[in-house]
């Protein structure tokens, strides 16, 4: 994700360290301040990080992305099935340097997809939730 960023915006290392961190302490600290949900478990939360971590991450080797698949099992989310089935592309190897890129794109972009969608499903059921309690 860090050479998608790169092409975007040319920003140091550092910055792109802050901004992983940032947004994995604000996804942590939302899920400790979350009211208990119970169709949201630990490995619900446990599959959350480890995608932000796997993803952010940028791991150069495919192995990296196949514990992933564990926690889909325990919690089935799309974003997390996705971003340990997309750790295949990362075998192959293009000829050139934007062959790469498009194949990291075809890795990160539906993540990034997934993880909106998501955020919106959540959002809605959350404000349907507090509805129901009113």
């Amino acid at each position: 994700m860090l050479r998608q960023a790169r092409v975007v915006f040319d920003a140091p290392m550092w910055a792109f360290v802050v901004i992983a961190l940032a947004t994995y302490l604000a996804v942590a600290v939302r899920i400790v301040r979350r009211s208990a949900n119970p169709s949201q478990g630990p490995a619900f939360f446990a599959s959350a990080l480890a995608t932000i971590v796997v993803a952010l991450g940028t791991p150069h080797y495919a192995w990296y992305y196949v514990w992933l698949i564990a926690l889909a099992c325990l919690a089935p989310r799309p974003v997390t099935l996705w971003v340990a089935c997309s750790g295949a592309l990362l075998d192959y190897e293009p000829h050139t340097n934007g062959g790469r890129l498009v194949f990291e794109s075809l890795m990160y972009a539906p993540t990034l997809v997934l993880l909106a969608l998501e955020w919106r499903k959540l959002r809605v059921s959350s404000r349907d939730s507090r509805r129901t309690l009113r």
